[in-house]
């Protein structure tokens, strides 16, 4: 009995994925994320990430991702962040205003299926640590509501840069 079309197509879709996915080896020293309970940040809950330096030679890329959905009311986000050494000294901080929806056709700008969508951007492009060692980013919602409906999750990766002689 023949194959059907069907089937032949989704065999090869799944090869597809699966040689895709496993050639996308992550660079990153550190990725994590933390989820919100019920899609809302609250303006009373930080996240914190603790993460190694063990060289810090090269600069490194720290990004930061956020996930939304349509529930969320603004099509931006202000947040601040801050960047700790062990010692739990502020080296970096900043406000950010991040685009998470066109302001002008309300879509979503982020990547995913369905009703959620993952925005990323770079947050510090090429970062140098001061020393190897512990350190620490915090992220704070700053859109002076004590409750954001439709915000999922934020989370940040780093990256060693290559060489960039």
């Amino acid at each position: 009995m023949k194959g059907s079309p069907v089937n032949k197509y989704s065999l090869y879709l799944i090869i597809t994925l699966a040689v895709l996915l496993s050639s996308c080896g992550s660079k990153a020293i550190f990725e994590d994320q933390v989820d919100f309970e019920g899609g809302v940040w609250r303006e009373d809950y930080p996240v914190t990430f603790e993460f190694q330096v063990t060289d810090a030679s090269i600069p490194h890329q720290i990004d930061v991702h956020l996930r939304s959905s349509q529930e969320y009311s603004f099509h931006n986000l202000y947040f601040r962040y801050f960047l700790k050494d062990q010692e739990g000294k502020v080296l970096e901080e900043s406000l950010e205003n991040k685009l998470l929806f066109d302001a002008r056709t309300g879509k979503p700008l982020g990547t995913g299926i369905g009703s959620i969508k993952e925005t990323s951007f770079a947050l510090l492009p090429s970062y140098t640590f001061p020393d190897t060692g512990t350190y620490q980013i915090e992220y704070r919602q700053y859109m002076r509501f004590e409750e954001l409906e439709g915000i999922w999750s934020i989370g940040t990766s780093i990256f060693p840069m290559p060489d960039q002689e």
